[in-house]
């Protein structure tokens, strides 16, 4: 899966492979992790229901998109060496961001099998 990030030069892709062999997998997210992301939830509920960010939306709507676009962009996991892939069982993978969906947001997915 590629997110794109409206009005930043970045993607995030999600890369998942299988594997058969079950050890050294550990949970992902953490229950630490969990609860960080339940914040994360609720900071940008707050963050999108502010009368600051209502009014920065009406005089320049483009902020409000860039602000939470690289919010967004910068919570996300970031491994650059294959050293470093996280190892967890499938449900963690494809649910590795949690609350996620309570985000208000407008825009579609989709998971094409290629």
């Amino acid at each position: 899966m590629t997110c794109r990030f409206p009005y930043t030069s970045m993607i995030w892709v999600n890369c998942w492979n299988t594997s058969e062999d079950g050890t050294n997998v550990v949970d992902y997210p953490s229950k630490a992790g969990v609860f960080e992301q339940f914040l994360q939830t609720i900071s940008i509920q707050i963050l999108q229901s502010s009368e600051a960010i209502l009014s920065l939306e009406n005089k320049f709507p483009w902020a409000q998109t860039t602000l939470i676009s690289k919010m967004g962009l910068y919570v996300m996991p970031d491994i650059q060496d294959p050293k470093d892939a996280i190892k967890t069982k499938l449900p963690n993978a494809l649910h590795f961001r949690r609350a996620i969906q309570n985000v208000r947001v407008r825009d579609m997915e989709f998971e094409i099998p290629l």
